[in-house]
């Protein structure tokens, strides 16, 4: 079973956030290659953590980068 619930529009891709009801963020889905029951939430919160991780990257990258780039006066 997916942990979000399966799209009602054909012919477009699903946005499980979108369908995602709030009581439903406590049923306990099977997570991982070892099928571990988590709560929806506990799934959610983890993807939200891990989209923050790679923004942070992003962002130290990005900064990093700028600071070998010629400034205008060069």
């Amino acid at each position: 079973m997916r942990w979000w619930p399966a799209s009602t529009r054909p012919g477009r891709p699903s946005f499980p956030l979108r369908e995602l009801k709030e009581e439903d963020l406590g049923k306990p889905v099977l997570v991982g290659s070892q099928g571990v029951e988590a709560p929806r939430a506990h799934v959610l919160h983890h993807l939200v953590e891990h989209a923050q991780h790679h923004a942070g990257q992003v962002i130290y990258a990005r900064k990093l980068l700028g600071s070998f780039a010629p400034t205008a006066g060069e």
